[in-house]
């Protein structure tokens, strides 16, 4: 059996469980994984074990990105903690709004303005709507690297 790269979507609890049993068999695939991966229990037991892994999050406040990085040094002053996704989006939510609201007359027009935004550069990604309300995000690529999570993308 040979692949090149496992997607493992577990809690991040599991994810160094069952990276070191693939290790111990001699699969050595490119793991790939999603937000739970971004806990600190996934690098404490053996972080060779998850070495070269990547994952998306839809938030990495450790971001080098100026926008992200802002809003971060600003939250810890106010809180005295780092920010969640939950803050991040909410945060992006807010700003979205204040810009579709610049100018619009009514909430069709609020609406209008909202499903234009292009390429907004949010703390939790960059964002664009279709037109027809969904959005199309861009969120952060972590990879695992020296021990440590780098955002990648």
């Amino acid at each position: 059996l040979k692949f090149d790269a496992l997607y493992l979507p577990a809690h991040s609890v599991e994810i160094p469980l069952i990276a070191s049993q693939l290790h111990y068999y001699n699969l050595n695939p490119v793991l790939l994984g999603g937000h739970l991966w971004q806990n600190d229990s996934v690098l404490q037991e053996d972080p060779k074990d998850v070495e070269g892994s990547y994952f998306v999050t839809g938030f990495f406040p450790d971001s080098q990105a100026g926008t992200t990085k802002d809003f971060v040094n600003a939250y810890l002053q106010r809180f005295a903690a780092k920010p969640d996704l939950v803050a991040a989006e909410a945060y992006d939510a807010a700003k979205l709004l204040i810009k579709a609201g610049d100018g619009a007359l009514s909430a069709d027009d609020l609406k209008g303005q909202l499903l234009m935004i292009k390429d907004f550069d949010g703390v939790s990604g960059k964002t664009s709507f279709d037109g027809k309300g969904e959005a199309d995000k861009e969120v952060p690529v972590i990879q695992i690297k020296d021990g440590k999570y780098q955002q990648v993308q």
